[in-house]
C-alpha cells in the first residue's frame, strides 16, 4: 500500500479516496472486510474517504471515517439492512433466471445500479475531486463504473479482485459461454489496462493473470486477506463426550460448486470410522439446495449419534468471540486460486 499511502501523517486531509463499493451495506458480505481495511488504511494516510454503496434509496451520510453516498438499486440486489437484528435476504431466483441474468447483463446485473450511479450528480461531483478511485469485485460492474468515472476525473484508478474474474471465475455462465467469456474478456482486459494498479489476493491468482496479460506485471500486487487487528490465537480447547465443529459462511451463496457435501460427506466417513459424537454447527446463508445437501447429511449423522445443525449468519464480531470456543473449524474453498477470507 506504500503507493497510495506516500504522505502517511498528512493530517490536512489534502487528497480525496473515492470507492465503489455496492455491498456495503451487507454486513455479511465478505466484501465489507476487504473494503474497511483500505478505509483504514487511507484514512491513516491522509486521505478524504467517500464511498458509494447501492441501497433502497438516494441518500447522503457523514460518519467517523468520510462520506458515504447511497445510489438506489433498481434491482433490489442489495437492500438495506436498519439494524443488528434485521437481515432482509435477497430474493432467491431459480438457477435458470439466474444464468439468463448474467448472460444478458454485461459483466453481471449491478451493471444496472451502475448506470444509475454513472448519472448521478452527487457522484460525478465526488469523482471530479477525487485523486483515487477503488473498486473491489466481485461483482465485476463496480469496476466498470470506476474506470468510466477515472476517465473522466483523471483520477488514478485502482482495481481490487477479491476473486478471479476469467481465471477460475464464479459465474458458471463464464466457465460454459465462449461468447460470455470473449464480451467479458474484453472489458477484463480494458479495465486493467487503465488501472493504475491492481490488487489480487493470492500468488496463483497473480500467476494466472500475468500467464494471460504478462505486461500487467509492474503494477500488480499480491495483497492477501489477513487476520483483523487485535485478533489472537486462541489456546487448545478441553475436550468433553462432545465435539464442536463450527462453519460459518455460504456454499453455493460464495461459489457454484461449493457445495456442502464436499466437506461434510468426509465429517461424516470420519464419524463412521472412530464412531466420534459431534456436533456440527453451520451458521450462514444458505440455498434452497444447500439445505436440501445438508438434511440429507444431517440425518446419516444422527444414526452416529452426531448432530447438525444450521443457524443464521453471525456478525463478524460475534463470530470472532465464536471461533475459539469450537474444538474444531470447518473449512471450504472448492478452488486452487483463492485464500478466503475466513
Amino acid at each position: 500500500m506504500s503507493w497510495l499511502l506516500g504522505h502517511k501523517g498528512c493530517s490536512d486531509l489534502s487528497k480525496t479516496a473515492l470507492i465503489i463499493s455496492p455491498f456495503m451495506n451487507r454486513r455479511h458480505h465478505v466484501g465489507v472486510l476487504r473494503v474497511r481495511r483500505f478505509i483504514r488504511w487511507l484514512k491513516t494516510g491522509g486521505y478524504n474517504i467517500v464511498l458509494v454503496r447501492a441501497g433502497e434509496c438516494d441518500s447522503e451520510q457523514v460518519h467517523s471515517w468520510g462520506r458515504e453516498i447511497c445510489v438506489s438499486d433498481p434491482l433490489g440486489l442489495h437492500p438495506d439492512e436498519e439494524a443488528p437484528h434485521q437481515t432482509k435476504q435477497r430474493k432467491e431466483y431459480s438457477p435458470v433466471v439466474e444464468f439468463a441474468s448474467r448472460t444478458l447483463f454485461n459483466p453481471d446485473p449491478g451493471i444496472v445500479w451502475g448506470r444509475k450511479v454513472l448519472k448521478s450528480q452527487t457522484v460525478c461531483a465526488a469523482a471530479q475531486k477525487a485523486d483515487l478511485i477503488i473498486s473491489s469485485s466481485p461483482p465485476e460492474s463496480c469496476h466498470v463504473v470506476a474506470m468510466r468515472l477515472a476517465r473522466s476525473s483523471q483520477a488514478k484508478l485502482c482495481i481490487d479482485m477479491r476473486d478471479g474474474w476469467l481465471d477460475e471465475p464464479l459465474k458458471v455462465s463464464l466457465g460454459k459461454s465462449a461468447l460470455q467469456q470473449r464480451k467479458e474478456g474484453r472489458l477484463e482486459a480494458q479495465i486493467l489496462a487503465e488501472a493504475h494498479h491492481i490488487f489480487v489476493t493470492s500468488e496463483i491468482w497473480q500467476e494466472m493473470m500475468l500467464a494471460r496479460m504478462p505486461g500487467l506485471k509492474p503494477k500488480l500486487t499480491v495483497l492477501t486477506n489477513c487476520y483483523p487487528p487485535g485478533f489472537c490465537t486462541p489456546g487448545p480447547q478441553q475436550l468433553r463426550d462432545e465435539i464442536v465443529l463450527l462453519y460459518t459462511g455460504q456454499f453455493r451463496g460464495s461459489k457454484y460448486n461449493n457445495r456442502p457435501e464436499l466437506i461434510l460427506n468426509p465429517v461424516l466417513e470420519m464419524v463412521k470410522a472412530h464412531r466420534l459424537r459431534l456436533q456440527i454447527i453451520l451458521h450462514g446463508k444458505f440455498t434452497r439446495q444447500d439445505l436440501t445437501d445438508i438434511n440429507l447429511v444431517k440425518q446419516s449423522l444422527n444414526k452416529y449419534d452426531s448432530k447438525l445443525e444450521t443457524r443464521s449468519p453471525l456478525e463478524y464480531d460475534a463470530m470472532l468471540r465464536a471461533l475459539p470456543q469450537a474444538h474444531g473449524l470447518l473449512l471450504l474453498s472448492a478452488t486452487m486460486a483463492s485464500l478466503p477470507a475466513k
